[in-house]
């Protein structure tokens, strides 16, 4: 009740553009052991790893001021959360048509499905690196690219996807922007000579290695399948990752959106990630 007071007074007092609004997840956790029905032990996103926590997922607008929030169970995986916030929107704001703008951990093709079955558009995170030899190859084509810059390149790709919902085949037409920029390229870098030094340094210590199988950061450390003691470097994985340094691929429901118009929305992101370090 008091979530739909302060919204029908802030529609008195502003002009609300609910057509572009931003979705994503967090945990908090509590100084406790105790689990209950909502207190649960799950992936923490603040490391809390012996303590209970809960999931929140949170919607705001493109001012970013919240619009509602949900709890969930603390191991809920994220992918499962925005369905129900969706249909609370819908059904408590009557809201009919938005455009969902969300982080790759949000990005499951039976999200995308049910937001267009709503009748919602979506501006999403594409993983690259996890992505078919297909979509691979044509990031790293140089075809079709617009270079604004030395520093900054970008292109638009149709990109097609399909889902079985209900034992039905649901075809997800689908625009892809796929961005490359020289700064985005060195912080990749740098993120992945942390995990190299940190798997050097599991191949060399058993007794490292063994405490860290519990928490990951061994993405480039190679188990022989038939010889436990054989442990060594995976210097392919590192090569193969290296060539995506700086891409970054945003997917689009709505092609009548030019790729600045995606990139700008999904940039706006940065407003609930600043909400939850307020929280």
């Amino acid at each position: 009740s008091l979530e739909r007071h302060l919204n029908k007074q802030l529609s008195l007092k502003m002009t609300r553009n609910l057509g572009v609004a931003f979705y994503d997840v967090t945990t908090y956790y509590f100084e406790s052991v105790r689990a209950d029905e909502l207190k649960k032990f799950g992936y923490s996103k603040d490391n809390k790893v012996n303590q209970v926590q809960v999931v929140m997922g949170l919607l705001i607008d493109n001012e970013g001021i919240p619009i509602s929030y949900e709890l969930f169970p603390g191991n809920t995986n994220d992918f499962k959360t925005l369905v129900p916030v969706m249909e609370y929107l819908r059904e408590t704001y009557g809201i009919k048509k938005i455009i969902i703008t969300a982080d790759r951990g949000l990005n499951s093709k039976q999200n995308l499905a049910y937001l267009r079955s709503k009748g919602f558009d979506y501006v999403m995170a594409y993983k690259i690196r996890s992505a078919s030899k297909a979509i691979k190859n044509l990031v790293l084509g140089d075809e079709g690219y617009t270079v604004e810059s030395p520093q900054f390149k970008w292109k638009v790709c149709n990109f097609q996807n399909s889902v079985k919902i209900n034992g039905e085949k649901v075809l997800l037409d689908d625009n892809m922007v796929i961005t490359w920029s020289a700064k985005r390229a060195e912080k990749d870098r740098r993120d992945r000579e942390r995990l190299i030094e940190k798997s050097r340094r599991l191949v060399d210590s058993k007794s490292s290695l063994k405490a860290e199988m519990k928490k990951g950061g061994k993405k480039y450390v190679q188990l022989a399948i038939f010889d436990d003691d054989h442990v060594s470097f995976n210097e392919n994985q590192v090569e193969m990752d290296a060539q995506f340094d700086g891409y970054y691929g945003i997917q689009s429901s709505d092609k009548s959106l030019s790729a600045a118009q995606v990139i700008g929305i999904y940039q706006g992101l940065w407003k609930i990630e600043e909400s939850f370090r307020v929280m």
